[in-house]
């Protein structure tokens, strides 16, 4: 049974639909069996329209980190829809976490500019930690075979693409 643990921003509309296309992807994947986004699980279901005062505060810091650290080590895989024109230290933080523990890393790169169109930079600790690399296609998703996890290079992607 292989468990994905799909990390993404979810700040701005264009996020909340990369995210909806993953699980859409992922779901009719035959190699996956779960797709967990943190999004769908926030502590008592607390959101960024909160007006209780929960949002933001310490018990749902702690909780929120306790719940996504707890779903990522039950997961085998990670998924990131990286936004590369507005970077999420939280996703990184996701990352350094799934790696540390020794997780395969799906790396998907999504812009909704033309960043992606032209000369991009990676960085070598973002690139080290991929396991696959996916240049501006979440449908690709569908396809990939989680259960024998594949890998690639970054610059596979394309020759705009440059760890650095």
């Amino acid at each position: 049974m292989t468990k994905i643990y799909l990390a993404s921003s979810n700040f701005k509309p264009f996020h909340a639909d990369w995210i909806k296309r993953a699980k859409t992807a992922l779901t009719d994947n035959p190699t996956v069996d779960i797709v967990h986004n943190p999004w769908d699980h926030q502590y008592k279901n607390v959101s960024f329209d909160d007006t209780t005062g929960l949002f933001g505060s310490l018990e749902w810091q702690l909780k929120t980190y306790q719940n996504d650290k707890n779903a990522m080590g039950s997961s085998d895989i990670g998924v990131y829809l990286i936004d590369v024109d507005e970077q999420d230290e939280g996703l990184n933080m996701e990352l350094g976490f799934m790696t540390a523990l020794h997780k395969p890393n799906i790396l998907i790169f999504l812009s909704h500019s033309d960043t992606l169109d032209k000369e991009f930079h990676v960085n070598l600790m973002i690139a080290q930690a991929g396991t696959y690399f996916i240049h501006d296609d979440i449908e690709a998703l569908r396809d990939y075979d989680f259960s024998c996890v594949p890998s690639n290079l970054v610059e596979d992607m394309g020759d705009q693409f440059k760890v650095i």
